[in-house]
């Protein structure tokens, strides 16, 4: 699977959560992400 770094994302957090924001680029038919704890994929 290939590594796509993206640097256009936005994110903000609460006490709660984080919320972060990826544009996403056409008509994306297949969108995965990964988040643990202390790290996002």
């Amino acid at each position: 699977m290939p590594t796509i770094v993206v640097k256009d994302y936005t994110w903000r957090q609460t006490a709660e959560e984080v919320i972060i924001s990826v544009p996403l680029v056409g008509k994306p038919k297949k969108v995965d992400v990964m988040a643990v704890a202390n790290y996002v994929k």
